[in-house]
């Protein structure tokens, strides 16, 4: 077993096979109840058409285990020896273990073996199970040139419906804002490479990415939980293509007790609070979030005017700007002139518009209830002869047509 003080390059003695093009990476922790049914998933992939078994390679990070996960990871490699599963056990210090540093220290070993090759890394979760194509409609996304690839992660209706009543109906409640928040960002801010149907997830359950857009990035950020949402952002700083595809599917536990601070549980569990305490769930108010997708529109067009003309926009278009993002006008041209990416120049005026409040003042947090009324009637102007998001687990639509609309 690998020790906390010599972490690099743990599978080495694992040499990737000539035709691997995907690493995919599982952090395994106490995982013994599930880590089955996860590789399992993987020996009905139904891969495109030419590639074998070969082309894909499943690094498992055991870490600091006291069940019996690893034992049961080694019997699923004597039984299926031909899905390349690559195990090795580490004991972590205490400062190291957490979900966030193994998450790196794999995204990072799965960099190194891919980079030469122009391979892809994936990631998904030891109490996760993947869909019979979860592999080949990630490829097919990036072969229509996505960089990175979030998929849709559901619960599994048996467990859904042994949920806790109030966090099963808060968590449906903020699946719909969910999703009509991500179909009204469509809608006001079309990107080609995320047009609707889209959803609005890009977390570790499922998440691929290629191997130059990891290197372009920067990589995963050095942080103790929550690592899927500062690696989102260090993608679109970067102005890497992220698609949220409803046809990339995995099923995930809604385990009372989760693995990382802020996980999927923990919401869980704050969600039971709210509704044994009779209290509100409170989101982003639907107005606010049509000024954000709006304004982020119109600072694209702003940026990119400026990169073909190299001439500063006029004081009147810089200051309805200004307004628009609550930071002052030199601000949007410092960063103009700075000729950062335009995800480092956006997201630079969204930490500033945070730190002001301003919009926060503006629009408070309103009840989940209320945002999901605001924003079908919002998103059903816009849509036109648009039909809504498909390919949303049909359980989910008829509690939310029950519990919530």
């Amino acid at each position: 077993m690998t020790r906390g003080s010599d972490l690099n390059h743990c599978f080495l003695n694992f040499p990737t096979a000539p035709d691997c093009f995907i690493s995919i990476v599982v952090p395994v922790r106490d995982e013994a109840a599930t880590i089955r049914h996860l590789l399992e998933s993987f020996t009905a992939q139904v891969l495109p058409p030419g590639f074998g078994n070969t082309c894909f390679e499943i690094l498992l990070l055991a870490n600091n285990c006291t069940d019996d996960s690893v034992a049961i990871i080694k019997k699923f490699q004597s039984e299926n020896p031909n899905i390349p599963v690559r195990l090795a056990e580490v004991q972590l210090d205490p400062a190291q273990a957490n979900v966030g540093y193994v998450r790196r220290l794999l995204m990072t070993e799965a960099f190194l073996r891919q980079r030469e090759r122009g391979g892809v890394i994936m990631t998904t979760d030891g109490d996760t199970t993947v869909a019979p194509d979860w592999i080949a409609s990630n490829l097919l996304e990036i072969g229509r040139g996505a960089d990175a690839v979030g998929g849709r992660i559901l619960i599994p209706r048996i467990q859904l419906d042994s949920m806790h009543a109030f966090a099963r109906e808060l968590h449906l409640a903020d699946e719909r804002y969910r999703l009509l928040t991500a179909e009204i960002e469509a809608l006001i801010d079309e990107l080609p490479f995320d047009d609707g149907p889209r959803h609005h997830q890009h977390f570790n359950a499922s998440f691929a990415v290629t191997a130059d857009a990891y290197e372009r990035s920067g990589g995963m950020p050095c942080v103790e939980y929550l690592e899927d949402c500062a690696f989102y952002e260090r993608l679109e700083r970067a102005d890497l293509r992220v698609r949220h595809s409803p046809d990339v599917v995995v099923y995930t536990s809604a385990r009372p007790k989760g693995k990382s601070k802020f996980g999927l549980a923990y919401q869980i569990d704050e969600w039971r609070r709210l509704g044994t305490e009779g209290k509100a769930f409170f989101v982003e108010d639907a107005q606010s979030l049509i000024e954000r997708f709006t304004t982020r529109r119109d600072l694209r067009r702003l940026w990119n005017a400026f990169q073909e003309t190299d001439e500063m926009p006029s004081r009147q278009a810089l200051e309805v700007s200004s307004k628009a993002v609550y930071v002052p006008v030199v601000l949007l041209i410092d960063g103009l002139q700075s000729r950062k990416k335009f995800g480092e120049f956006y997201g630079d005026l969204m930490i500033a518009r945070e730190q002001t409040g301003a919009a926060y003042h503006r629009y408070p947090p309103e009840p989940v209830e209320k945002a999901v009324r605001d924003l079908m009637i919002e998103t059903a102007k816009r849509r036109g002869s648009r039909q809504p998001l498909p390919n949303v687990e049909p359980v989910i639509l008829r509690s939310l047509a029950a519990n919530v609309v």
